[in-house]
């Protein structure tokens, strides 16, 4: 059973904050690779808000333990421009009449300033003592199941990381 089967509120707070860090990083290195060729879409965009929103939303009940640093910061901003609208006004001349029509969209975040409070993120969590799971590199050349195991989990395919035999490593 994966981390995703499980409710949320079943789950550890510790967890769900370090389950938060890890996707955040996941995201952040999708962007950094689509950014290199090119190919960053609106799609690949809206993950990446997605993710560092979901990282703010679960440290913020921490917020108090690093005050300063979160103020310093201006992490406030993240909540506010998630939360921002677009408005956008319009004429339509349909049927001889004129209107004036209003359309409000999301606000897309730009992905450099994602990108910044990624980072923040990750420095806060770290003074919390939070931090999302990484293995300690081996200094080997002789891949393992759980080299593999963790490959597909950084490629999304959990389903197939949890088909491995051994067990979770």
């Amino acid at each position: 059973m994966s981390n995703d089967d499980i409710p949320q509120r079943s789950r550890r707070p510790t967890q769900m904050v370090n389950d938060a860090l890890e996707e955040m990083h996941r995201r952040r290195a999708e962007y950094r690779r689509a950014k290199a060729v090119g190919a960053v879409t609106k799609q690949l965009q809206a993950s990446f808000q997605s993710a560092v929103v979901s990282v703010y939303d679960e440290l913020l009940p921490h917020r108090d333990r690093v005050e300063e640093t979160w103020e310093d910061y201006n992490l406030d901003q993240v909540h506010t421009l998630a939360n921002a609208k677009i408005t956008n006004q319009k004429v339509d001349t349909t049927g001889g009449r004129i209107k004036q029509i209003s359309e409000s969209k999301p606000y897309r975040i730009p992905c450099q300033k994602l990108l910044e409070w990624s980072h923040q993120f990750d420095e806060i969590a770290g003074e919390l003592g939070f931090s999302s799971s990484v293995k300690d590199r081996v200094a080997r050349n002789d891949p393992d199941k759980s080299d593999l195991r963790g490959l597909l989990r950084d490629r999304g395919q959990f389903e197939a990381a949890e088909q491995l035999p051994g067990g979770d490593e």
